[in-house]
């Protein structure tokens, strides 16, 4: 666990954290806002907890008011720039892929955006319409003329998916060791793993050839992508590759059904995460406290949803392991 003078930098960030740790929401929290009434009261609890209520007490609203809140926080904490895209650099290759998408199916791409993002969104549509791929950040430029030509020439949308997930995972990648951080290298590793994982485990479900599964996958040396399009042919073959290649843990839940295999995904991040509990500098603190925001913020999407439904019983079962 290294500490020198670039965590000093930190010091400060790392400190307010450490406060907003202290309100990070808990399982029996959660557990409560189960149980409430009903949504209003769902709402109160979260009001009581420091969360800003939306007027019309809007759901939706209440979730993005709250992720912009958190990643306001962020930017203000961290001066890196290529952390701060190796937090949302899939959700820029997501935001590319609904723009082109939109573009070549003459639909309005409002609406589909994830954030935060560091693309512009609102002027994307017109970039891309446009072919004025300049004026896209680097990293972004090659892939939305690769990719609008293949919607275009086959409209093919499958391959398109593939071609930009995987080039979010390699981004991603190098964006995580020019942080000089290790730890968030193995936090990239660990997500390119899993996500590569995830990928040939949909594949064999849908019978997709080698080739185009080779094609998908960012591979690691752990797990090298052409290993892992062989045995793309069958669940019960990717999860024994897995097994073979050390991860147990991934093939027993991989076993299970997507549901299973999704949260254990991010519950093994979250593990990974809580390292970051006992590190004294560093913008690593930071990072976990933005992934523990990220967490509980979609938990509580979970449970307002379900209570919504009126499924408030299959709201337990679905949340994810907190940070505290």
């Amino acid at each position: 666990m290294r500490c020198g003078m670039k965590d000093d930098l930190y010091a400060y960030g790392d400190a307010r954290v450490r406060c907003h740790e202290a309100s990070l929401l808990t399982r029996s929290f959660l557990e409560s806002l189960i149980a409430s009434s009903g949504m209003e009261e769902a709402f109160a609890l979260l009001g009581s907890h420091g969360w800003s209520l939306p007027e019309d007490l809007d759901r939706n609203r209440l979730l993005s008011d709250r992720e912009e809140q958190v990643w306001e926080e962020v930017k203000e904490l961290v001066k890196d720039g290529n952390v701060l895209d190796l937090l949302t650099v899939k959700n820029d290759f997501y935001n590319l892929k609904a723009a082109l998408k939109a573009l070549v199916s003459s639909r309005d791409a409002g609406g589909l955006w994830l954030f935060p993002t560091s693309l512009d969104v609102s002027a994307l549509p017109e970039i891309l319409a446009k072919k004025d791929y300049e004026k896209l950040p680097e990293p972004f430029r090659k892939a939305a003329g690769e990719v609008y030509s293949m919607l275009v020439n086959t409209s093919d949308g499958q391959a398109a998916d593939f071609y930009l997930d995987r080039a979010a995972l390699l981004r991603q990648t190098e964006l995580a060791g020019l942080t000089g951080s290790e730890f968030l290298c193995r936090w990239a590793l660990l997500d390119r793993t899993l996500t590569d994982l995830r990928v040939a485990l949909r594949c064999a479900e849908l019978g997709v050839e080698k080739d185009r599964v080779f094609s998908a996958l960012a591979g690691t040396d752990a797990m090298p992508a052409d290993l892992l399009a062989d045995a793309a042919v069958s669940r019960e073959s990717v999860c024994a590759f897995a097994a073979e290649r050390g991860f147990d843990e991934a093939a027993r839940a991989a076993s299970g059904n997507d549901a299973d295999f999704e949260k254990y995904c991010d519950d093994a991040q979250m593990r990974l995460m809580k390292e970051n509990l006992v590190r004294a500098l560093g913008v690593e603190i930071i990072v976990a406290w933005w992934f523990a925001a990220q967490t509980e913020i979609k938990a509580v999407g979970i449970v307002l949803q379900c209570k919504a439904l009126g499924m408030d019983e299959a709201a337990s079962e679905r949340i994810r392991e907190l940070y505290v």
